[in-house]
Formats: structure tokens, sequence, C-alpha cells
């Protein structure tokens, strides 16, 4: 019979047995005599589900039937796959649906000034990210040159303020040379 609705009658009345043993009168595969199937019931009637059958997560799946972490709800043959560096659908691809957001695959740059490395964004703790998984250029001293030689972010600094050239009299043709230290000489 059904636990959830008993009738009572002199014979069994359509879609059910005589038998009250019977766990699931809507399967003819449910009966306290039929083999454990690998389908996640019950199907001896014994009130309990092989452990290898079980759903420990609750998602619907068993490790029997797909579900490669059953102790994580998220991760599942019908999960949708987002931006965590997690195989969520178990289809052997991380975050392969990603392929077609704009903000996955874009050239970034991981440093800055003379260490600024080329790189592209990719999924790091479920944001897109520039990964930093690249070998950084090597810092310098900073000199005056308009550039980040010690790769801080910063131009210049602690080399002085930059100065104005005093415009040269016409008809002189000027000699302008850069010193070791970055700065112009003029003669």
């Amino acid at each position: 019979g059904d636990a959830t609705h008993l009738e009572t009658a002199c014979t069994a009345p359509s879609g059910y047995v005589a038998s009250s043993t019977d766990c699931d009168d809507t399967s003819a595969t449910v009966h306290p005599n039929a083999p454990e199937l690998c389908d996640g019931r019950d199907n001896d009637c014994d009130d309990s589900i092989p452990a290898d059958e079980a759903d420990a997560d609750g998602d619907g799946y068993s490790g029997e039937e797909g579900d490669c972490d059953d102790g994580d709800a998220a991760i599942n043959p019908d999960a949708v796959e987002i931006c965590d560096g997690e195989d969520n659908d178990f289809d052997g691809r991380i975050d392969e649906a990603l392929a077609d957001d704009p903000y996955i695959g874009v050239a970034c740059q991981v440093g800055f000034g003379r260490c600024a490395t080329p790189s592209v964004t990719g999924c790091v703790q479920d944001e897109p990210t520039c990964l930093t998984e690249v070998e950084l250029g090597e810092a310098m001293d900073e000199i005056c040159n308009e550039l980040d030689d010690d790769c801080d972010g910063l131009t210049d600094e602690g080399v002085g303020e930059p100065v104005m050239a005093r415009a040269l009299a016409p008809g002189r043709n000027p000699v302008l040379a850069r010193r070791e230290d970055g700065y112009l000489m003029a003669w």
C-alpha cells in the first residue's frame, strides 16, 4: 500500500496490490523481493538506500548518478557553470560557460612601470580578475625619465622636480644629451 493514502477494501483497488509491505505501488520495480537497482531508491522496501546511491548533498544526484562532489549541492550534472574555478556541471571543463563573458579573457596588465607584464582576465574568487600567474619585469632605481622604474606605480618620484628649459637664443644650434641620472644637458 501507499503509507500516505490508506484504502480498505475486500480486493485491491486498481493501482494497488494486496500486500501492505509494498512501499511504492506506483513502480513495478519496487517491492519487498525486488533486487536493489542503482537508482537512488529503496527498491526492496527495507527502508534504506545503499550508501553509494545516497544523495548526501540533496541536489538530486548521488555519486553513482554522476555527482562528482556529493558534499556540495552546487556541483552536479545539471548545475550552472559559474566563475569560481570549479567544474560545477562535472563535464571535465572549468568555467567553460564563461567563454562568452565579455570580462573573461580580456587583456590586462599585472604590475607597474618596468615591472608591468601583459596578462588576461580569468575567474578568481567568483570575479573576473587579471590573472597574476605571470613573471613580472625587474625593478631598478628610479631616474628622471617619465617611467616608473622602481615598479611602485609612481613616476619619477624622489629624483627632483622637472625643470623648464630656458629658451635658447635664435641662431644657436644646441646639443642635448641625457645624462646617466636621467637629466638632460644642453650646450
